[in-house]
């Protein structure tokens, strides 16, 4: 019920929109606030030991963030200043934040070597466990990079094999699966931009016979998740959420003004939501889900507004 009482404000308001443009950039806002309080949720329900479906929403967020990613610059094509604008854009506001999570462990009275601050204000090694994601997304900008600077074309393939490249490593090296679960919906993105016009088409003209396969499954997978997890299911029901995704904002479209907001900020608020739950008192457990939701969205817009601060500063 408090998780509830959560997305209340953020989903309150839908309204009917036909449209075909739904990775435009105000939807993109939209979706990314919704994948920002998914996360969030998600996160607050396995600090508690929550059950259910929030358990299951994370790698789903995460695929929101990377396919819009992966849309965003096959949209754009351009390597001018490549580095400058996703270093200024991802890595600096991910330093900033390891600064304040260093700073409020030296508060904690926790010792702390010289060599441990430099490896977690630069992110060698992460402070926060929640923050694999700029990692990923920062090697997928790498790998979208080298594609598109050394080869003249089939850069699309190119891509493919190299995430499947990273793909077998991280199962090579037993990595964590979230470190790989929602890493080809980056690709995702990139096809659909090359092929939107074709996709869209095609979606629309068969509208309710692809609600009935993309809804039928993606029930399917969370009831299967829900009752024995398993990794595969777990890849595969990305792309199928991400279909839900694109047929639900071809006809209803988000209007809160909240949840539009959640998505300016919500990479702020990604970077913050753990120090909340890694700190505040957990006596009572209702109390603490209410004081962590709101201290995140504050930390996030804080954080949100000093970045803007120094991104506009002379």
């Amino acid at each position: 019920m408090i998780y509830l009482i959560f997305t209340l404000p953020f989903l309150c308001k839908i309204k009917m929109d036909n449209t075909m443009e739904v990775c435009s950039k105000e939807n993109g806002l939209y979706l990314r606030g919704l994948a920002t309080l998914m996360i969030v949720l998600h996160h607050l329900c396995l600090s508690v030991n929550g059950s259910g479906i929030l358990l299951h929403v994370g790698h789903l967020a995460s695929s929101i963030f990377f396919f819009l990613s992966g849309y965003g610059l096959m949209k754009k094509k351009d390597l001018n200043g490549f580095w400058k604008k996703r270093l200024s854009a991802v890595y600096v506001p991910f330093v900033v934040a390891n600064a304040i999570f260093i700073f409020a462990r030296v508060l904690s009275h926790e010792k702390i070597s010289l060599f441990m601050v430099i490896c977690w204000l630069f992110g060698f090694i992460l402070i926060d466990s929640f923050k694999w994601f700029i990692i990923v997304l920062l090697l997928c900008y790498f790998l979208y990079y080298l594609c598109f600077k050394c080869m003249k074309q089939n850069q699309l393939i190119g891509m493919f094999l190299f995430l499947t490249g990273y793909l077998i490593l991280c199962l090579k090296m037993h990595t964590l699966a979230y470190w790989y679960i929602p890493i080809y919906t980056f690709f995702v993105g990139m096809m659909f931009e090359k092929y939107e016009k074709i996709i869209m088409e095609n979606l629309n003209k068969y509208y309710m016979k692809w609600c009935v396969v993309f809804g039928g499954t993606f029930a399917f997978c969370m009831y299967r998740m829900i009752v024995y997890t398993n990794t595969p299911l777990e890849m595969f029901s990305t792309f199928v959420f991400l279909g839900c995704m694109i047929l639900f904002c071809m006809k209803l479209r988000f209007t809160s003004k909240y949840l539009l907001h959640l998505g300016k900020i919500s990479y702020s608020v990604y970077l913050m939501q753990h120090l909340p739950i890694a700190y505040f008192p957990r006596n009572n457990q209702v109390l603490y889900l209410i004081c962590c939701f709101i201290s995140i969205l504050i930390l996030g817009e804080l954080l949100h507004l000093f970045l803007q601060k120094i991104k506009t500063k002379p």
